[in-house]
């Protein structure tokens, strides 16, 4: 299908589907985040990129805290799901995070995976996984995601 809008944006901790507590833990990755995406679009992950050393990238940040609040040190994954939850493919995997600075994740840069431009189709899942250093109890009222995305309407 040809696009015939493309826009830039950043999903928050608001648009993605969270329970108000999540358990992580350190024996494996849980998921902590999931966003569906709208018919007729298709979203890829990251947004800008470094051109002529300018770097107009957005900023991916994965804060998770517990209600207290206290920042839950861990690793976070990110991966596309398809509708039916049979098949995930790996995006990013074993970022730490700076929970205060984020990580920047264009689309087409030198850096992690951005090379490999996939994009997750309408109705599939962008997933977020996360895994604690210790088990602990996410707050999403205390916690912050930024995830920057390219949207394309179709």
């Amino acid at each position: 299908m040809t696009a015939i809008g493309e826009y830039i944006k950043t999903l928050k901790i608001s648009d993605f589907t969270m329970a108000s507590t999540v358990d992580v833990l350190a024996s494996g990755y849980n998921d902590v985040a999931v966003y569906q995406v709208p018919v007729r679009q298709r979203i890829f992950v990251g947004n800008g990129r470094i051109n002529l050393g300018v770097d107009d990238r957005g900023t991916l940040k994965v804060d998770l805290q517990t209600s207290a609040p206290a920042n839950i040190p861990g690793v976070s994954r990110l991966l596309y799901r398809d509708a039916n939850g049979l098949k995930s493919d790996f995006l990013r995997e074993d970022i730490s995070i700076d929970a205060t600075a984020g990580v920047k994740v264009g689309i087409g840069g030198k850096t992690g995976n951005e090379g490999k431009i996939t994009f997750a189709p309408q109705y599939d899942f962008i997933v977020i996984q996360y895994q604690s250093e210790s088990d602990a109890v996410v707050s999403k009222a205390d916690s912050v995601i930024y995830l920057p995305v390219t949207i394309q309407a179709f």
